[in-house]
This record gives structure tokens, C-alpha cells and sequence, in this order.
């Protein structure tokens, strides 16, 4: 936007300002990336882009440099310098990330390549790098998601929809049916339920999951990779699966069913009906499901909080998960919060869903009405009105945002 400044003089002066505003949030282990549109005012003059900060030592601020920790949002550049532009949807996983551009063309992404998962050749790539191109094709991708070591993503090519993963296979998290191990730098296609296509991915550190669509009122949800804790829900421990394998069936009814996976657990939250229900299953160790009890081998609901019918937007860390409910659209987390991830202000790991909020230095209360949120392993974070909050500060050696490390919870947002 346009700013005119008048000094005592009389004399004035006008300045171009570029407004910030975040669209999305994705949190890895030790860095945070957000989807960005960069506006100088008036009708159109935005372009969306990517910001990210944190860890760097392998490249996932995609800043150029890959070597020092990077204490406030940088733009996201390719191989020649220039920034990312057009970019529609990022993910990130535990030391790479990824974003699409070109109308969902165009596949980019950089950091950790160690396994291949961004199908290249170097150990890392500290910027972006065309990681794959449907240009000249019908094809678009329409979701995205990245874990330890592989990267998958999800595309629609006139109306048939299919999946395809790049990188580790130790745990079978490619999905082709092949036997598991090793890595591939080439993208596998993964195998689909009869008479199901995917529309929807979630992704662990070492199991993915998609969400199945039948073409008219089922949506089950169907996860393959490790399952050293039952955390692909198919109520037998099978070890490592390489194809897909059934985690529920008709429990949610209607569209809208969002996926997401930790370590060693997974999170659903779809419709059966009027109400958007929340199920978890894998290891529960730190009260990550929100359950009591340990283990659970199938999708198990969680009960609404206080005052709620169901619950709304999800966020799976890598030990916790965090929800919005869907009457207030207050925000609470639960499972581990040895470094504040929770936000609640406890380092104390907890079964129970509890209320994220606000550091007492901005007025403290409940954090309510976030328009995106994103779990990674120490730290949360979250959008409202257009800037990114984070908490997690406890481990104090990267700066994940402006939050209290004496009250972990969330102060100031990133871009102010």
C-alpha cells in the first residue's frame, strides 16, 4: 500500500509499504515455513510466496546459505536466485519442505535429500529445486504431504486422481506394493483401494496415510508404512506394510475428512453426519491420542470439550495433536509438552485437551478463531488475522517465534 508521510518541514513524502499477510503454516522438527501473500495494495497487486525460519543446516529455510539457524522469515528462493512466486499449497516434513506453483503444476522443494526425497542427487539442497513438473499434461496437484524422508503428493489428471511417493522405503512409505527398504529417487505410484482414489494425504515420520474417496458417500481412510505402533489403525500390528492398509470404513460420510500423522500416531476428523467427529489411534505414551489407556490398534473417537458438538481444524505433531472445536473455535492441545508445545502453559504431558493461551504480557485469555494451524516435533504454531503465532520455546536454542520461554505460550506474532 501507498503511505504519505509529512514532516515538521511541511515536506511530504510517499513511500510504497509491502503488507504481510500468511495464508498457510507448516511446521517441521526444528524450522517453520508460511505461505505468503505480499501485497503493495490495490485491487490484485498481491503475488504469494514462501517464508521460512529456524534450523538450516541441511537447507530447509531454502535461503541459499544451508548453515546458520535463521531467526526471522526469509523468502524461499530457486536454483537462480529469484524468489518462489504462485505458489498454491507448501508442506513441510522433518528437515525438507515443499511447495506448488504453476496453477499446481509445478512441484518445488528443498532441504535434507539424504534419502532421495526430493528426488535428486545431493546430500541437501539449501534453495528450491523443480522436484516435478506436470507442465504439459492435464494433470494439477491437489494435496501434498512430506514426512522423514520421503515426500508424496496427490494429483488430479482429468478426473482420475492417483498417488506418488519419492525417497525412503525402509518402512514401506512409498506405497507400491513393492518389498520395503532402501530408497528410490524416482516417484512410485501408490496402490489404491478398489474402487477408491485418494483425495486427501496425511503424513508420519515414517507412514502415510490418504483419505479414500468412492465417488459417492464413503470416505474411509487408508494409511501404509510403519506400523511398530499400530499407528496405521488396521487393528492387527503388522510390522511394515508397503500397500494400503484399511484404518476406518464407514465412519465418515460426508466430504471434507482431513488426515494427519505424528510419529507414531495418526489423527482423523471428518462427518458421519452434523457433526465433525475426531478419531486418533497408534502409541499414546505421552497422551497424544487424547484417550486414556495405551495403544490403540483402531480409529477410537475423542469425546467434544465442554460447551462443543465436534471438533473442526487439526494439527498432528509429532507427539501431540491440537484441534479448534466447532462451537467457539478456541484452540487445544494435548500429548507431549516437555517444550511447551502444548501452549497451555504446563510442560507436563497430558491425556487431556487443554486450552492454548495467550502470554499475559498481550492480555492473556484463550487463542480462538485461527484460520490455520500446523504441528511440529518441539513447537506449534498458528495464523490469526493474517500472522503467525507460534509456541515450543522451552528448547530455547531456535527461535520458532515471539513466545514466553518462561510461560510457554504465544506473544507476539512472527511477522509484526
Amino acid at each position: 500500500m501507498t503511505v504519505t508521510v509529512t514532516d515538521a518541514a511541511g515536506e511530504t513524502a510517499t513511500t510504497t509499504v509491502h503488507v504481510l499477510e500468511a495464508l498457510e503454516i507448516a511446521a517441521g522438527d526444528l524450522h517453520t515455513c508460511a505461505r505468503i501473500a505480499v501485497s503493495t495494495g490495490g485491487p490484485g497487486n498481491s503475488e504469494e510466496g514462501v517464508r521460512c525460519w529456524g534450523r538450516n543446516n541441511v537447507g530447509q529455510i531454502g535461503d541459499g546459505q544451508g548453515t546458520n539457524e535463521v531467526w526471522t522469515p526469509v523468502p524461499v528462493t530457486d536454483n537462480t536466485g529469484s524468489p518462489l512466486t504462485g505458489v498454491s499449497q507448501i508442506a513441510a516434513g522433518k528437515d525438507h519442505n515443499c511447495a506448488v506453483t504453476g496453477s499446481g503444476k509445478e512441484l518445488w522443494c528443498w532441504g535434507a535429500n539424504a534419502s532421495f526425497q526430493l528426488a535428486a542427487g545431493s546430500n541437501y539442497y539449501s534453495r528450491a529445486i523443480l522436484t516435478k513438473d506436470l507442465s504439459g499434461t492435464s494433470a494439477v496437484i491437489e494435496s501434498l504431504t512430506l514426512g522423514d524422508k520421503y515426500t508424496c503428493y496427490q494429483k488430479n489428471d482429468s478426473g482420475t486422481r492417483s498417488t506418488h511417493c519419492v525417497g525412503s522405503h525402509i518402512s514401506g512409505e512409498l506405497g507400491d506394493g513393492t518389498t520395503a527398504g532402501g530408497t528410490s529417487s524416482t516417484f512410485s505410484t501408490v496402490s489404491q483401494p478398489g474402487g477408491f482414489e485418494f483425495i486427501a494425504l496425511g503424513g508420519g515420520a515414517n507412514h502415510v496415510c490418504g483419505v479414500g474417496f468412492n465417488g459417492s458417500s464413503a470416505y474411509n481412510v487408508y494409511c501404509w508404512g510403519s506400523d511398530s505402533d499400530e499407528q496405521l489403525g488396521n487393528g492387527t500390528p503388522t510390522g511394515n506394510q508397503t500397500s494400503f492398509q484399511a484404518a476406518s470404513t464407514g465412519v465418515f460420510t460426508q466430504s471434507g475428512v482431513v488426515v494427519g500423522a505424528g510419529d507414531k500416531h495418526t489423527c482423523a476428523a471428518g462427518s458421519g453426519g452434523s457433526v465433525t467427529d475426531l478419531y486418533c489411534w497408534g502409541n499414546n505414551t505421552p497422551g497424544q491420542l487424547g484417550l486414556t489407556g495405551g495403544t490403540k490398534d483402531t480409529p477410537t473417537k475423542l469425546a467434544a470439550v465442554t460447551g462443543a458438538s465436534g471438533w473442526d481444524k487439526l494439527a498432528v505433531g509429532a507427539m501431540h495433536t491440537c484441534a479448534t472445536d466447532d462451537t467457539k473455535k478456541e484452540l487445544y492441545c494435548w500429548g507431549e509438552a516437555t517444550d511447551g508445545q502444548l501452549g497451555t502453559g504446563s510442560t507436563g504431558d497430558t491425556n487431556i485437551p487443554g486450552q492454548v493461551l495467550w502470554d499475559s504480557s498481550v492480555g492473556g485469555g484463550v487463542v480462538d478463531y485461527p484460520t490455520a494451524i500446523s504441528a511440529g516435533r518441539y513447537h506449534t504454531c498458528f495464523i490469526e488475522s493474517g500472522n503467525v503465532f507460534c509456541f515450543g520455546c522451552a528448547n530455547s536454542g531456535i527461535h520458532y517465534g515471539q513466545c514466553s520461554t518462561s510461560t510457554n505460550k504465544p506473544m507476539f506474532g512472527v511477522f509484526y
